[in-house]
């Protein structure tokens, strides 16, 4: 869907494979990340990610079937800027990368 949009969309399988790829491509913007990951869990891989200079301003956006509140809020803790429960349309997807740049752009503009 976003191809028509001059997106670039990288995959990755697991959180080790994740930071493989963040380290090919350092300018990635955006994470849609899945808590529940084989090899490392999604916090596990946001917290590592945020520890990381060069990653530290990349959004996060996770996206998962654990809709507790304690889950969410853990992971808006750990460095997420927002959290997407599955199963979700691509309409609330769009919403939400939407809202995220939005908050992205006010924050780049009070920055300078």
């Amino acid at each position: 869907a976003y191809e028509s949009c001059e997106i670039e969309v990288l995959y990755a399988q697991n959180g080790h494979e994740g930071l493989v790829r963040l380290h090919e491509h350092p300018d990635t913007d955006l994470i849609l990340l899945d808590i529940n990951m084989a090899t490392m869990s999604g916090l596990e891989f946001l917290s590592r990610v945020k520890s990381e200079k060069a990653f530290k301003d990349i959004d996060v956006i996770l996206q998962t079937t654990e809709d507790s509140s304690r889950d969410v809020a853990r992971g808006l803790e750990a460095g997420a800027r927002a959290y997407l429960p599955k199963p979700f349309t691509p309409q609330q997807l769009h919403e939400k990368l939407d809202e995220v740049w939005e908050i992205s752009e006010a924050g780049d503009q009070t920055d300078s």
